[in-house]
């Protein structure tokens, strides 16, 4: 009697997807994930493969911007902040664009944000800080910033800079509100250490004394708040504005 030849059935396995997403050219995918506008969910895709992990440390554009769909302690955030900063300086590249937006944190912890900047920083700074659990920030030499946005929450706004030089050299465009600040400070750096600010926006400026601001380049001003919230009607280039603010608190 013939015995039936067994046959050896082997599961059938899928090929391996080719991974698409991995093989595009860095440029675009640095343009993916600067679409996420948050610098936590790019860190993650670091998950994804070897190739992601090379990608995120060089993002141009680093966004710690509030995500209220996951929620995260003030603590949380800040730790956040510090991991990334200290991966993308370990990396060595430079940003194009940094964002901080956060709550109950104290100057020790701000002020490596600003160091980074003032190494890592070529083009635009916009720091937040909804706190009130410290009274000073100082904002380093930022050579390379073209645009500075403050807000400050009546944080009293210090300069750390060089004893001379532009400090700001390639500043075109800074805002500053809910700030205080020394007026004479302030306008040193303004009218001296900026020499390419075209665009000056005050809000809600408490400080020491009046800002006597004389620039030779600013071609646009605004202001707002306090009792006195024109800007110079006669400010134009090659001459001087003062700005009225409001008495010290």
């Amino acid at each position: 009697m013939a015995t039936a030849r067994s046959e050896t059935h082997r599961p059938y396995s899928r090929p391996p997807e080719r991974d698409l997403i991995s093989d595009l050219p860095d440029d675009l995918l640095h343009a993916i994930l600067a679409g996420l506008r948050s610098a936590d969910a790019a860190a993650r895709t670091s998950i994804l493969s070897r190739r992601w992990r090379r990608v995120w440390a060089h993002l141009p554009a680093l966004s710690f911007i509030p995500d209220f769909g996951h929620p995260m302690t003030p603590t949380q955030v800040v730790d956040r902040v510090d991991a990334a900063l200290h991966a993308r300086a370990a990396a060595g590249s430079t940003v194009n664009l940094l964002e901080i937006w956060a709550a109950t944190v104290t100057a020790d912890r701000v002020a490596p944000w600003l160091r980074f900047a003032s190494q890592r920083l070529a083009g635009g700074l916009w720091l937040s800080l909804q706190s009130i659990t410290f009274t000073d920030i100082e904002l380093p030499q930022l050579e390379r910033a073209s645009s500075i946005t403050l807000f400050l929450s009546r944080i009293r706004l210090r300069f750390n800079l060089p004893p001379a030089g532009g400090a700001f050299t390639a500043l075109a465009t800074m805002l500053i509100r809910y700030a205080h600040v020394d007026g004479s400070e302030l306008d040193g750096v303004l009218s001296a250490r900026c020499p390419n600010l075209k665009e000056l926006t005050l809000e809600y400026i408490t400080a020491d004394g009046d800002l006597f601001i004389c620039s030779d380049t600013i071609t646009k001003k605004g202001c707002r708040g306090g009792r006195k919230p024109s800007v110079g009607a006669a400010w134009s280039i090659r001459r001087c504005a003062t700005v009225a603010t409001e008495s010290a608190l």
